[in-house]
């Protein structure tokens, strides 16, 4: 039936198989067919209290004896899904963790993934910083920066000629290739994040100590 696509079907055959046959030798299979379909019908609360109550349950084995279902690892993909799903990120972590499957450690990979993103060029007005007198302070370009898993990066700011980096680099896309070997840079400092949702982007605006207006590299 789940192949057929046919998910109400399948949730009244697993609860009735459930509740008319408590002994029998595919209980796991039927709950964990409940907790999949439930999950595929966008009913995520009885899907995760399906999951769970396969995971807790001991089942009988090939030897008669009471063990964890061999569907559990499925089971606790299932729950990484679902909470990845409702934007519980932190619980989609815990899961994925702990299942062995490609998908959950591509999940994982994804969701921990230390990342920062800012446009290859921006254009930021110059400003003195607050409580400078007529400006002696050096000015301030305010870049907003997203980041995600990041509280701390080390910043470097160079000056550059922009007509000398047009002609060498043609436009502006990709910047990140200038070579920086051995040159010095005017400032370096660090700038810290704070998150206000564990695992998702954020986004911040990172103060930068321009000396005065002109084309940089950070």
């Amino acid at each position: 039936l789940a192949r057929l696509g046919r998910p109400e079907e399948v949730v009244r055959e697993a609860a009735a198989l459930l509740a008319r046959y408590p002994k029998s030798d595919f209980l796991d299979e039927a709950q964990y067919a409940l907790a999949s379909a439930q999950a595929g019908l966008g009913r995520y609360d009885e899907a995760r209290a399906a999951a769970e109550r396969l995971i807790a349950t001991k089942y009988r084995n090939e030897r008669g004896e009471p063990a964890a279902s061999p569907y559990n690892d499925a089971a606790l993909y299932l729950l990484g899904k679902i909470a990845h799903v409702m934007g519980d990120l932190p619980r989609a972590v815990e899961y994925y963790g702990k299942t062995p499957f490609g998908d959950a450690k591509a999940a994982l990979a994804f969701l921990t993934a230390k990342e920062l993103a800012l446009g290859p060029t921006q254009t930021v007005a110059v400003t003195p910083p607050a409580g400078a007198a007529g400006g002696a302070a050096a000015p301030a370009a305010v870049l907003p920066v997203r980041f995600k898993n990041v509280k701390e990066v080390t910043l470097k700011l160079y000056k550059v000629d922009l007509l000398v980096l047009l002609a060498t680099k043609k436009d502006l896309g990709n910047l990140a290739g200038v070579e920086l070997t051995g040159i010095t840079p005017l400032r370096e400092w660090k700038a810290g994040f704070q998150s206000q949702k564990p695992f998702a982007w954020g986004e911040q605006a990172v103060e930068v100590p321009v000396p005065d207006a002109g084309a940089y590299l950070v």
